[in-house]
């Protein structure tokens, strides 16, 4: 089968398709990275998600109420760091 895939001359296809698996690597690559950059600085950050487009934001390890800004969507918010 693959090498039938290979060898077929609907490029158009083809393309469509290679941009699907490197858009699916990119975003498991992404997710892999943010869980390893948590593991690396759990001492030093903490990692919290804005609550208006759900981006990760990495913050600096602050205990108590700490004001924030969302870089991508300018929404303000207070975040909460127990420990």
């Amino acid at each position: 089968w693959s090498y039938f895939r290979f060898f077929s001359r609907d490029r158009a296809k083809r393309a469509a398709e290679n941009q699907k698996y490197l858009s699916l690597k990119a975003a498991a690559s992404k997710r892999a990275m943010l869980l390893v950059n948590r593991v690396k600085y759990y001492r030093t950050h903490r990692y919290r998600a804005c609550p208006s487009c759900k981006t990760p934001l990495r913050l600096a390890r602050r205990t108590g109420s700490v004001h924030v800004k969302c870089p991508v969507c300018r929404h303000e918010f207070d975040v909460n760091i127990r420990f």
